[in-house]
Parts: structure tokens; sequence; C-alpha cells
């Protein structure tokens, strides 16, 4: 194959890696909608909701990074003026007062913007992946690593999903590159002062990621600059982190103390709570929240990244950033380890890091061998990405995409199946949403669990929708077993697995045992 003809393929073939990572993180956008598919998306998703409707840039819950909650509110309002036009109704209009459950997050289209924005961070991750990679390796490099960083299942499985840890892998990774883009060339100064915001922008998403900060001084010092420059240029960057986290997270300004209090009490409580280890999570099963039986990274990502730092700290070139990039994996994973409570989340600004590394690994290779050995390497890789990590996303992006949740199917067989004047009586407890019951008109209301079968004696509903409630100490209670309700109604549609919690801050998930109950 001559080189012309590799040269056309090249591009085809990053093109394809691009499009698979896309379709991989855009096809689960709606997974169970109307509702929340993964515990932490309300978490970043409330306070957003609550600013757009309150007005103002102060969330009001300061335990994880306000830049993201930022991000979302501020497209939702720049969004609303349309949406408004269309729909007769803003946004802003349609977000109910604080809501008693944790699932309580309406409406739809926030959810929906919140992992649209992800899905778009997501995707840049992989490119300046791919960017950092070719800019210490060379072409092959970058080509390697952003495939790579496109399909790794501890990036795409986060991909869809409405929370923090995207934005800050994103900004820890600009920081990385632009402390390699500090050692030469024009406005090194102004590009070290970026560095440090993109740091500080990291820590303003979430604050253990400012850690990322040390790799500027560790790479900076092994740079062929005189140590008046590097000590400027470390100052730069000092400053810079300052700029981004007020940047990112204006509300420090005023809530400086209250963010460092909520900051050490949610550390407090990592270190009382327990999770699987993270090797466990990242070469045996995903993180225990996330529905995929197979690993974040696997042994050989592993192997690879780490055959893929020796090849960087090898070479003069690409040493300093790679020593710092070793310095921040340290630091991080100590951080992680030294905790019981160990989500493979907290260290994923590591992994596109990782793939900068095999990029390094696989370009080293492919110049050493000859022809055909080169394509040999290419096919390797392929097979490697497509087998191990693209179909099994693929059978997993399937199943999210047409994830229903059973407050949906319930209604939706309520909905076939109810008269023009049939009523709905629903379990509050199991969080279903208000824009849901507005296809029933004013005949569907809800109870909650203890009082649901007194309001079903006095009203009378055609239809109840209940379920089984998990208290503390005490064996779940199927609320179909109550006498008075055994009596007058009998099951007919019944879906999903698990109890509701009783606690209302509980995400409910998205397999409640929901069953539709019709009047004898």
């Amino acid at each position: 194959m001559d080189d012309r003809r590799e040269n056309l393929l090249a591009p085809g073939a990053l093109g394809l890696a691009l499009l698979a990572g896309l379709l991989l993180r855009v096809l689960p956008l709606f997974a169970a909608r109307p509702y929340t598919a993964y515990f932490d998306e309300g978490y970043s998703l409330h306070p957003a909701a609550r600013m757009v409707r309150d007005g103002g840039w102060d969330p009001g819950i300061y335990r994880y990074g306000q830049l993201p909650m930022n991000v979302v509110a501020a497209v939702v309002r720049a969004v609303d003026p349309v949406y408004g036009l269309l729909r007769g109704r803003t946004l802003r209009e349609r977000i109910p007062e604080e809501g008693l459950l944790y699932d309580d997050l309406e409406p739809f289209p926030i959810l929906l913007i919140g992992r649209a924005l992800c899905v778009l961070v997501g995707m840049g991750i992989v490119v300046l992946t791919g960017l950092l990679a070719r800019r210490l390796g060379g072409p092959a490099a970058g080509a390697a690593a952003l495939a790579v960083a496109a399909l790794v299942p501890a990036l795409v499985l986060r991909g869809p999903i409405a929370t923090i840890d995207p934005y800050a892998v994103l900004f820890a990774l600009a920081c990385v590159y632009l402390t390699e883009r500090s050692r030469a060339g024009l406005h090194t100064g102004t590009v070290s002062l970026a560095a440090g915001a993109a740091a500080g922008l990291a820590g303003a998403s979430k604050y253990p990621a400012v850690l990322v900060l040390l790799v500027f001084p560790a790479a900076t010092a092994l740079f062929a600059l005189p140590w008046r420059e590097k000590v400027r240029h470390v100052a730069l960057a000092a400053a810079g982190v300052l700029a981004g986290v007020v940047v990112g997270m204006p509300i420090a300004l005023l809530r400086g103390a209250e963010i460092l209090r909520a900051a050490r009490y949610l550390q407090s409580t990592y270190e009382s709570w327990a999770a699987p280890y993270l090797l466990d999570q990242a070469f045996v099963r995903a993180e225990w929240d996330l529905d995929y039986a197979r690993p974040e990274l696997g042994a050989t990502f592993a192997l690879l990244a780490i055959g893929g730092l020796v090849v960087g700290l090898r070479d003069r070139a690409s040493r300093p950033t790679v020593f710092g990039i070793s310095v921040f994996a340290a630091a991080s994973l100590v951080f992680v380890s030294l905790r019981s409570f160990q989500p493979f989340r907290n260290v994923l600004a590591l992994v596109p890091l990782g793939c900068v590394a095999i990029g390094l690994l696989f370009a080293k290779v492919r110049a050493r061998v000859r022809r055909p050995l080169v394509y040999v390497a290419d096919a390797l890789l392929a097979a490697w990405l497509l087998g191990v990590y693209a179909l099994p996303l693929a059978a997993y992006t399937r199943s999210r995409a047409t994830l229903a949740d059973p407050r949906r199917l319930t209604l939706d067989w309520v909905a076939r199946h109810a008269g023009p004047q049939d009523r709905v009586l629903l379990l509050r407890d199991a969080a279903f949403l208000s824009q849901e019951l507005e296809r029933f008109g004013g005949r569907a209301s809800a109870s909650w669990f203890d009082s649901l079968p007194a309001e079903a004696e006095r009203s009378s509903p055609r239809f109840l929708i209940v379920g089984t409630l998990s208290r503390p100490g005490a064996e779940p209670e199927e609320l179909a077993t109550r006498p008075s309700i055994r009596a007058g109604y009998v099951e007919s549609y019944c879906a999903g697995t698990t109890a509701t919690p009783a606690d209302p801050e509980r995400w409910r998930g998205n397999d409640q045992r929901l069953c539709v109950l019709e009047r004898r």
C-alpha cells in the first residue's frame, strides 16, 4: 500500500472512530424518559433547575462543583425564549416548586439538555485526547489515542449521563494540553496562565480534580527553560487557578467558607462509606451504579498504558509532560485509595491520559516495524477496540436506548385502557412526575403509601398504581396485600422488580415494582 492510499485511509479510520464514539453516547440520551437514569443526575440538575426558576447563580448547595450547574442553567435560559414560543409556556414556568422526593426533577427538556451537554463535553474529551497525543508522539499516536478514547467504556458509559464528571475530565485534560504547549512558542506566559485556569475550572467542576495542577510544575521543572522563566510560568499558572475557580464558580467569592465546609463534609462522608475497590471496577466489573457487567478499562488497557508511560518517559521530547502526568496519576490514586469509598468516576480524568500513553506506545511500535507489519499493528489495535470495547458497548447502548421506567410503563398501560371519565390514584412514594399526569387531564391524583388505602376507599378510582415500600429495619411491604385494596381491586398489569425506598432523598431507580390494580 503506498503512502498516498495510507494517508487517505487515516482520516477515514478517525472518522469511523469518532462516529462510533458519538453514536454510543447519543443513542441513550432518552433513557428512562422522562425520569433520571443515574442516581447522580439529580445532584447536578436540581440546583440548575432551581437557579433557572428563581433567578441568580447561587445553587444553594455546595458539596459539588458549580460550573456544570452554571452551564446547564445558562443553556436552559438561552433556549427558553424559543421553547416558550414553540410550546406556549417557558421551561422556567414549568419548573415546579421544590419537590419532596429526590426524583422530582422536571420538565424533561432540562434533563435532556444536561445529558446532551455531557455528550458534547465527552466528544471534546475524545478530540482533545487525540490532539495531546499527536503533539507528544505524532500523527499515529494521536489517531490511536483518539480511537481508544472514543471507545473505552469508562468514558462511553458516562457520556450520556448528566453529571459533573465529564466537565472535570475535559478541563483537567485541557490543563495537561496547555502545559505541553507552554514549553515553547509565542505567548508562553499566556498559555501558562490558561493552563492554571483550566485546572481551576476542573476544580470548579469537581473539587479533587484541581490536583491536575501538579502536572504543570512537574513538567515545567523538566522543560528546557531558564529557571527564572520556569518560576514565572508556575506563578502565572497559580494565578490562573484562582481565576479559573472564580470564573467557573463565582459564588465562591460570597460563599467561600460554606463551600469549604461542604467539601470537608463530603470528604468525611466518603471516608465512612464503603464501595468496591477501585481495581475491581477497573479490571472486573464497572462501577456498581452502572448496569455494565464488564470492566471500565480491562487489564490490556492498563498494560498498554504503563508501556506508553515508559515510552514517553524515555523520549526526551515527551518526558516532561509525561512525567507531570505520572505525578498527577500517582497523587490521584493515592487520594482515592486512602478512603473506603472508591467510585471509579473519581479517577476518570486519568482515563484519557491513559489513552494518550497507549497512543505513544502504538506510535513507537509502528515506527520500529517495517511493512506489512505496520498494518498488522493497525489491525490488532482495531480488533482489540472492536471486540473488547465496541461490540459489548453496542449491546449496552441498545439496552439503555430502550430503557423504559416502570412509572412510564404503568401510566402508558392505564392511558390505553382508561375511559375519558376514569380516575387514577397513584403511589406518591414512587415519584411520578406531574408532567406525566397531565395526559389524564386532572383525573389522576397521588397519595402516600400509608394513606393510599383510605384515599382509594374514599374516592373509589377505577385504577390504582401501587408498589412495595422498603423501610429501614423492616421487611418490604406490598400495598396490594392490604385487605381493603385486595377486596376491591384486581391486579391487571405489573412492571419492575425492586421495592421503593421510603427515604425521600434516595433515588428511586428505574426498576421499581409497580402494579396497576383495576376496580372489581
